[in-house]
């Protein structure tokens, strides 16, 4: 891949948008987290990861979701 404006390095965690939680991500994370502030909220099953970095930066996005696979039939 060639990026014109890329200087310098970058690090990337790659990851999936959801979680493979079979509760919301906002009410896993106040079940074991409770007193943690958190700086958003979670949507759903939003994984707490965010891949917005690697966007912005190489134009990569998860494509699947296990739960799309799991609940298709």
């Amino acid at each position: 891949m060639v990026n014109e404006n890329w200087n310098g390095h970058h690090r990337f965690f790659l990851n999936a948008k959801d979680t493979m939680l079979d509760v919301p991500t906002m009410e896993a994370i106040k079940t074991v987290y409770p007193d943690v502030p958190l700086k958003k909220e979670f949507e759903d099953f939003e994984a707490p990861i965010s891949t917005k970095n690697v966007k912005e930066v190489i134009d990569w996005e998860p494509l699947y979701s296990w739960r799309d696979a799991a609940f298709s039939s």
